[in-house]
């Protein structure tokens, strides 16, 4: 399978619902680096951020991994199994001392196929398989003013980099609805952190602090660190808890997530809250 071919074929346009939200524009001294989310963020996800999403979407996306397989498989055992082994491998996670504990889905796909006698599966067609549920179960399409704004920001000068709850897929995903690989899109291949990687996701501020000292390595300070995300408990409070500047980006009513605090907190606790991409280079207008 060409994987990059294969997403755009399945992929179709969708377009963000609105929030009601106002912006919070506020000029930012001292930026050097601005850091995003991306599910919600970069790209819209129909099913509103990573490894959600309708149950009946869920059920159609096994079918067609099932289809693939070419083998006579129950559709809700399958399911039941894929949603058991994340759950019992996060809880061993946790009892581990692990903070947000995250899955290798790699892994969860051959064990459960295992569980169900497919048979030997080669690590390539697990990848096909598990690129195939990810695009039934979580249509993306990339977010309204994305390439624009990455390529300013990135011939401004600026570092680029990505935070993001993901998987394998999630940078190819990218590279596929943007037509360009990460390198051409401005983020360097030292400033990308994905939660697969690390075996623990946001808003573990373990994340966030591998970002955090990559950039000191360079020079860059945390203050001088500015982070878009669409979620304030997982984006915004531990990104500045461990010193950097905050947007919170309010442009799709998928994916936006105010907490329990609501818009008065995000208002508050925030420093920049936009409802377009574009209006970001707003934010350092002072710099550029």
């Amino acid at each position: 399978m060409d994987h990059r071919g294969y997403i755009r074929d399945v992929s179709r346009p969708l377009v963000p619902k609105p929030t009601g939200v106002e912006p919070k524009i506020a000029l930012l001294d001292g930026v050097r680096a601005v850091v995003f989310d991306i599910y919600g963020t970069l790209v819209i996800s129909d099913a509103g951020e990573i490894g959600a999403g309708a149950n009946e979407r869920r059920v159609a996306a096994m079918g067609r991994v099932i289809d693939e397989l070419g083998r006579t498989l129950d559709v809700a055992s399958l399911v039941l199994s894929y949603d058991d082994h994340i759950e019992r491998a996060l809880l061993l996670g946790r009892k581990l001392g692990v903070d947000c504990p995250e899955v290798e889905i790699r892994e969860v796909w051959r064990d459960i196929l295992h569980q169900h006698s497919v048979g030997s599966i080669s690590d390539e067609r697990i990848e096909e398989i598990a690129i195939i549920y990810e695009c039934a179960s979580n249509p993306v399409w990339p977010m309204p003013e994305a390439g624009p704004v990455l390529e300013y920001l990135d011939s401004a000068g600026l570092k680029l980099g990505i935070i993001s709850n993901a998987q394998f897929y999630t940078p190819i995903v990218l590279e596929s609805l943007f037509e360009a690989t990460l390198h051409e899109m401005g983020f360097a291949d030292d400033w990308m952190v994905y939660s697969y990687r690390l075996r623990q996701g946001k808003p573990s501020s373990a994340v966030y602090e591998v970002m955090k000292i990559q950039a000191e390595t360079v020079g860059i300070l945390p203050d001088e660190i500015l982070y878009v995300g669409n979620d304030m408990v997982k984006d915004v409070e531990p990104a500045a808890a461990v010193g950097f500047k905050t947007c919170l980006f309010a442009g799709d009513g998928r994916s936006l997530r105010l907490g329990n605090g609501g818009i008065e907190d995000a208002k508050r606790l925030a420093d920049a809250i936009v409802t377009s991409l574009d209006q970001i280079p707003n934010l350092l207008a002072a710099k550029l």
